[in-house]
């Protein structure tokens, strides 16, 4: 799990509250073993900006006025393989 660090002091409460909820709404998963459609709207409205460092490390500013930092690791969610069907013999 990243880390958060408060930047300022702005009320972001109402902000705050329905991105905990939209989260809340999302079922548990195993990001090794399944993939879940990517929540665009979720991110744009929370993320500001990031930046990706060539030790693997992504620092986002959030709209609520944190900075979250996560890290890639080895075996990441993006690497799964998609299931496609198999190809009749001839």
């Amino acid at each position: 799990m990243g880390k958060a660090e408060v930047s300022g002091n702005r009320d972001c409460f109402g902000e705050f509250e329905w991105s905990v909820n939209e989260l809340n709404g999302i079922d548990d998963f195993n990001p090794l073993k399944q993939r879940i459609p990517f929540r665009g709207d979720l991110f744009e409205r929370v993320v500001e900006s990031g930046v990706i460092h060539l030790d693997g490390r992504i620092v986002y500013q959030l709209k609520i006025d944190v900075e979250w930092e996560e890290y890639l690791e080895e075996k990441c969610s993006y690497k799964l393989k998609v299931k496609r069907k198999r190809k009749k013999r001839k």
